[in-house]
């Protein structure tokens, strides 16, 4: 029984990659959450530069309507001079 639970909770050895079971399935496990962490942090990196895009579009887009709105209001004095 002792033998049993001494093989079966043998600590994982990296450069062999051997080991009791449990600690092959928590290095496994490690891995995975390893592998989750890398993909949390690109999504965040996608999300960020995304976002600055984002900013940068509606900061061009803001400008535009500006400029827009100053040409309509010339256009509009002018209409109104040639009224009168």
């Amino acid at each position: 029984m002792i033998d049993e639970l001494t093989e079966l909770t043998k600590p994982f050895n990296k450069f062999t990659n051997e080991g009791g079971p449990l600690a092959v399935l928590q290095n496994n496990y490690n891995d995975i959450m390893d592998s989750i962490d890398d993909k949390i942090a690109y999504e965040n990196r996608r999300i960020e530069k995304l976002e600055r895009t984002m900013k940068l579009k509606f900061a061009r887009l803001d400008t535009l309507l500006g400029q827009y709105n100053l040409k309509q209001t010339q256009l509009t004095s002018a209409i109104t001079q040639l009224s009168s």
